[in-house]
């Protein structure tokens, strides 16, 4: 796999569309990836992370919502395990540490209910204050708690280095820019489009199909917006 930065890997973000259809679990509004989820998922719940990482972007953010909540705590947990073994000082890794803490404390993130008011709000506070500290106190930049803590994708350095397959961060990039694409960031979140020169997560001027998760920190938050409004 070829080593690329954050700006151009934003695009991993994408939710593809989830839609509400009765009490039927959907994990994808593309019927032939939703079909291809329901049809494994006794395969989908034994997958591990290094075995995510090998999908296709279209595939992956519906395959983490069919995890188990213990799976995408185990998830995140080896994120972090291999997050916390790059370069960083002492400080950096107490830092890192606190996103550990909240998750290991809101483990009912993850339990695939769609997150209340008061869920979103804790989450929003946190993960501003947390990353607000990281760029003040460590001059870390955007990429860096993007490539922490709302991906999971390896991060390879300091910087905010993702490792993973240029060529489908290009594939992603050219179909979300279709007039019904996917919902690919969160209006709120603090992230959503570092690497759009425009900068913001606004309402889809066009149309794009929306997801209760799949965006943000943690994967948390829905997918309600695309990058600069287009």
């Amino acid at each position: 796999m070829r080593k690329i930065t954050l700006l151009l890997a934003t695009a991993l973000l994408l939710g593809l569309a989830s839609c509400s259809q009765d009490d039927t679990e959907i994990y994808s509004c593309n019927k032939e990836v939703n079909d291809w989820v329901t049809s494994n998922l006794e395969e989908i719940h034994l997958m591990k992370r290094s075995q995510w990482k090998e999908l296709k972007p279209e595939t992956s953010i519906p395959v983490y919502r069919a995890f188990l909540p213990s799976q995408k705590l185990c998830f995140w947990k080896e994120k972090f395990e291999e997050v916390k073994k790059l370069d960083w000082t002492d400080a950096e890794l107490e830092h890192i540490k606190k996103v550990e803490d909240f998750m290991y404390a809101h483990t009912r993130f993850f339990d695939g209910e769609e997150l209340d008011d008061e869920d979103l709000d804790e989450l929003d506070a946190f993960f501003y204050g947390w990353s607000m500290e990281g760029k003040n106190q460590f001059n870390w930049s955007d990429a860096v708690p993007y490539a922490i803590a709302c991906t999971g994708y390896t991060m390879t350095d300091t910087d905010g280095t993702l490792d993973m397959d240029e060529s489908d961060v290009n594939a992603v990039s050219l179909k979300s820019s279709s007039k019904e694409s996917s919902c690919n960031c969160n209006r709120k979140s603090l992230f959503s489009c570092i690497a759009d020169p425009l900068g913001t997560c606004e309402k889809s001027i066009s149309y794009c199909q929306g997801t209760d998760s799949g965006c943000g920190f943690l994967f948390a938050y829905k997918c309600d917006g695309t990058c600069g409004g287009i």
